[in-house]
């Protein structure tokens, strides 16, 4: 039961893979690690899809009950949630989370660990660097580089599984949500140090003092002068004091066109926040007009969904299937996800009081734990047998049980209006 990954550092990843025979150009996984960290905006991007994805409440689903038991306890088992959490925030980092199946003696899978380092982790390559293959067409496994000299113990499919973020064809290495905005974040960098070093320096008034007695006649400063003078102004801070003989002239002046840098600074934090597909509000760019972040907070949703069904794909085909493979149980299990939106507890009261109101929540069990279900609440236990409603049954009831109420709506207005009636 004891973990074979090693924790160790590695900093000679090449910056080029080669992929399917071509080389391709990619950012070294420990500095897209440091912009993650110095980078602000990518630092709050990362946490809000991780944060958000881990506290998505889930559901296992199988028609196989004993199938079903088995995936649930193992995921309440190992924590399911605080998992998703760290895998989504390296896939974010680096594009790619690996996380091994812990075994016991017998070879049983018996829990998950996310892999700390996984910038340590590449293919099992060839002496030329190409990727092995098996028979099937995918990568015989996994290596960990230690360090340039040390390679660590390599790793089957079997043994580890690897969550990727983005692919692209070619490409099984795979990409995160910095790395394509890489270039840009660089830039922004250079901005925002431009113009902080303007403030730093311009911020407040420079006291200049002229010492010595004026020369009768004009001269011109020696060439030590003007290197010393280069000195003075190159390190002038809003604490510097010049001092300058009485034939030396300085004069300050306000850069000019720091409106248009400032609006390309704008430009850059746009280009991020769109690229990342995160909210710009959430980011802090609050002069986002309100149709643009209404038309960004449904994209991010949808976002959202495309990585919880990825999560549930590698999920359910390299965890669950081989869990179930171990039991000698032959079914599919699903991992389902509830409402995105963190749920408003007085409109759902609301909500559940109408199914009640409607008899929803009592004289129909099959119904009942539907119902339950979608609004993620526990099955009665007297019910968990009954078969369950198929969609035309199941649209039969509802619509049946929606004319009840618009009669009973009916009935309601017909004694408040009363004579009003006729006309409704």
């Amino acid at each position: 039961m004891q973990s074979l990954v090693r924790i160790g550092t590695y900093g000679g990843e090449p910056q080029r893979r080669l992929e399917e025979g071509e080389w391709f150009t990619r950012i070294a996984p420990e500095k897209l690690c440091l912009l993650y960290i110095i980078e602000p905006t990518f630092f709050r991007a990362v946490n809000t899809y991780a944060y958000i994805l881990a506290s998505m409440p889930y559901r296992v689903d199988s028609e196989d009950e004993k199938a079903k038991k088995i995936v649930l306890d193992f995921c309440e088992r190992t924590h399911l949630s605080g998992k998703i959490e760290e895998i989504v925030r390296h896939q974010g980092i680096i594009g790619n989370s690996f996380v091994e199946l812990i075994k016991n003696a017998a070879g049983r899978i018996v829990d998950l660990l996310v892999v700390e380092n996984p910038q340590t982790f590449d293919f099992i390559r060839d002496s030329s660097g190409r990727i092995e293959f098996d028979e099937q067409g995918l990568p015989k496994g996994y290596e960990q580089k230690l360090s340039n000299e040390i390679r660590g113990k390599g790793f089957s499919r079997n043994d580890l599984v690897h969550f990727k973020l983005f692919t692209a064809p070619g490409i099984y290495w795979g990409i995160g949500l910095i790395e394509p905005l890489y270039k840009t974040a660089l830039r922004k960098l250079n901005i925002e140090e431009a113009l902080a070093e303007v403030a730093h320096k311009r911020s407040a008034p420079i006291a200049v003092f002229r010492m010595g007695v004026l020369e009768p006649q004009e001269r011109m400063p020696t060439a030590q002068e003007r290197k010393d003078l280069e000195e003075q102004v190159k390190n002038l801070t809003s604490q510097s004091y010049v001092f300058l003989p009485p034939y030396i002239g300085l004069d300050f002046k306000s850069p000019e066109g720091i409106e248009r840098v400032v609006e390309s600074l704008k430009h850059f934090n746009e280009l991020m926040a769109t690229g990342l597909g995160v909210p710009p509000t959430i980011l802090g760019l609050t002069d986002t007009p309100v149709g643009a972040a209404r038309s960004a907070d449904v994209a991010f949703e949808r976002n959202i969904r495309a990585y919880l069904r990825s999560l549930s794909r590698t999920f359910e085909r390299e965890i669950f299937a081989r869990l179930l493979e171990q039991e000698g149980i032959e079914a599919q299990v699903h991992l389902r996800w509830g409402d995105l939106s963190e749920p408003d507890k007085l409109s759902r009261a609301r909500r559940l009081g109408v199914y009640a109101r409607a008899g929803l929540l009592s004289p129909d069990p099959k119904l009942e734990n539907w119902i339950r279900q979608y609004e993620d609440l526990p099955e009665r236990e007297e019910a968990k047998g009954a078969p369950a409603l198929s969609e035309e049954e199941l649209r039969n009831l509802i619509g049946q049980e929606m004319e009840r109420l618009e009669a009973r709506v009916k009935e309601i207005v017909r004694q408040e209006l009363k004579d009003d009636w006729a006309n409704y």
